[in-house]
């Protein structure tokens, strides 16, 4: 579903788990922040389109497949109309080499 620009974005709470996982992940600051950046703006735009973790609460978003690069991965649930809580991040165990590559992963 297309983002609706006259609908704002949800707010984010980073709760305390998140916090703590982003402090671990051992990335440098302003790489991290740029993952990051990309990352949260899907979950305040557009949290619905992200998928679903089965039998859990949680949806999960990622960072785009750059070859050399390792995968974000940020866990949040929608709390309502105007709030998404962010409870964790952490690493895809594998970083794709140019071998493996991909366009688009979904």
């Amino acid at each position: 579903m297309p983002v609706s620009p006259s609908q704002p974005p949800r707010d984010l709470r980073e709760e305390p788990s998140y916090t703590e996982a982003v402090d671990q992940l051992g990335i440098s600051v302003r790489r991290l922040d740029e993952l990051l950046l990309a990352i949260t703006w899907i979950v305040a735009h557009d949290p619905e389109s992200l998928p679903a973790i089965p039998n859990t609460p949680f949806r999960m978003a990622r960072s785009q497949v750059i070859v050399g690069e390792p995968v974000l991965r940020v866990y949040f649930t929608i709390g309502s109309d105007e709030l998404c809580q962010l409870w964790w991040v952490d690493l895809a165990e594998d970083v794709i080499d140019e071998d493996e590559a991909v366009e688009d992963v979904g």
